[in-house]
């Protein structure tokens, strides 16, 4: 996957050596979104699905910012991350939020159900991938988590889910609500 310019990063290593979870999504797209400290840190469910496996990894705290995305090779695979993966109507995806310098707070929303209320990520047993049984189908829309300043956000999809629009390209800024792509 790449990280920025010349700068790429493995599947297996941003799943933090969980080789299920890397293969399921082995030959799909990706979709990098860096939040800047003054942007929106609400982040949303790009299409509807049900939450199956949560995979937190603690890690560093370095900045996500261009300077240090295009110099510091495996960033993303080296800073903290919650993985949650989702099986929807037309396919899987997984939403990857990394923190960053000054984030180590990512919160999941309770909507996906009892496996997120009240309990913070740093209390699930870290390193592994935990099947989420109970949870809840979470609609387009709705919030899936937050960060408390800047940091990104990555959504994988299973091969053939997700098309990204031609017209996307990396700096562009985004709006909440704006389209991306579409779920095929």
């Amino acid at each position: 996957m790449l990280q920025a310019k010349g700068v790429s990063y493995s599947l297996l290593d941003l799943f933090d050596g969980d080789a299920a979870l890397a293969a399921r999504f082995a030959a799909g797209s990706f979709c990098t979104v860096y939040l800047a400290p003054y942007n929106y840190h609400r982040v949303h469910m790009p299409t509807g699905g049900r939450a199956v496996a949560l995979r937190y990894v603690p890690g560093a705290l370095f900045s996500v910012n261009a300077a240090t995305t295009q110099g510091l090779r495996g960033l993303f695979c080296r800073n903290e991350r919650a993985v949650v993966v989702f099986e929807g109507a037309r396919g899987d995806f997984a939403l990857v939020m990394v923190g960053a310098m000054n984030v180590g707070s990512i919160e999941l929303c309770t909507p996906l159900a009892q496996p997120f209320a009240n309990r913070p990520l740093a209390n699930w047993p870290a390193r592994r991938t935990h099947a989420l049984e109970e949870s809840a189908t979470m609609e387009r829309g709705a919030e899936f988590g937050r960060f408390n300043m800047g940091s990104t956000v990555i959504l994988l999809a299973t091969p053939g889910l997700l098309r990204l629009d031609a017209g996307l390209a990396p700096g562009d800024v985004l709006r909440m609500g704006q389209r991306i792509g579409c779920a095929s």
